[in-house]
């Protein structure tokens, strides 16, 4: 199911509009912002339309029709004219009296022209939510967009040679031989998945070499380094909290799933084990002889 924050509301007063006006209104509003901050030419781009004159004009237009509060035309440091900034009326957006269509952001990504996504936007609004699709005749779909009946046919076969939309003629109930109204169904594309590069396995000898490298402790290194060393090993059941012994570098969790598997953490501990008796006996031992060499008060 698709997420709710990939669809915007569009009221249904919009259809009312050209075809420019609607493709330039429903753009504004699949912004998720309410600062609507975009130059004409990505209108231009995203709506399919021919020049930015024909953007400035529909502008202008939703302007005195009241779906554009106000727009600010922003200047640069060179006193050159900026990118405008759009804030809609909200009176006249949500308008909802005569309802409202869900429509996904990402149908301005498959270059539809204004007549086109005027007419997906029709019969998303027509699909009955329970059913899934709808029954529009030609003509209802005319003359809801306000189109000629010819155009409506050309651009729904054009919708759906794209795959946005599935057509389907249905038998008339009780006449097998009549066919009713077109059925339509709505079809959501959804994005590919982006497959990542499976990274080759790393040796096992080189990680068994650098462990044994690093276990190669001087004989001037401290009990006390080992103790933290054991008590590190073991609060992490064995699992390698940095990357080295002497290095407190962390390292990733990839990487630290992989040292799990090439690691022999039993040899590990016993070799920790062995250390840290062995330097703290001889730490014990140095006690026991400066106690003896001290002289008698």
């Amino acid at each position: 199911m698709q997420n709710s924050k990939s669809y915007f509301v569009l009221p249904n007063t919009a259809f009312g509009l050209s075809s420019e006006e609607f493709s330039v209104l429903a753009y504004l509003l699949s912004i998720p912002t309410a600062k609507k901050r975009v130059r004409q030419q990505t209108i231009a781009e995203k709506c399919n339309i021919g020049s930015r004159n024909t953007v400035t004009k529909a502008i202008n237009s939703l302007l005195s029709k009241g779906y554009i509060f106000t727009k600010i035309r922003t200047r640069r440091v060179n006193y050159w004219y900026g990118t405008n900034i759009y804030y809609l009326n909200e009176d006249a957006v949500c308008d909802f009296s005569k309802g409202y269509t869900l429509i996904q952001r990402s149908v301005f990504e498959y270059g539809l022209s204004p007549a086109q996504l005027k007419v997906y936007a029709f019969i998303a609004k027509s699909i009955n939510s329970k059913l899934g699709y709808c029954w529009n005749s030609y003509t209802d779909i005319s003359k809801g967009t306000g189109m000629s009946r010819s155009t409506v046919i050309a651009l729904i076969h054009q919708l759906e040679y794209r795959g946005l939309i599935s057509k389907i003629r249905k038998m008339r109930y009780g006449c097998p031989k009549v066919y009713a109204d077109n059925v339509y169904c709505i079809k959501l594309k959804r994005k590919k998945r982006i497959k990542k590069e499976v990274q080759p396995r790393k040796d096992c000898t080189s990680q068994k070499s650098n462990v044994n490298y690093n276990l190669q402790l001087d004989n001037n290194t401290e009990p006390a380094f080992c103790q933290v060393l054991l008590s590190d090993f073991l609060q992490t059941r064995g699992s390698p909290k940095y990357e080295h012994l002497y290095i407190t570098q962390q390292i990733s969790h990839r990487k630290r799933k992989v040292s799990k598997l090439n690691l022999l953490y039993s040899s590990i501990y016993r070799i920790l084990r062995t250390v840290y008796a062995h330097f703290s006996s001889k730490k014990s031992c140095g006690k026991r002889i400066m106690s003896k060499n001290k002289a008698p008060p």
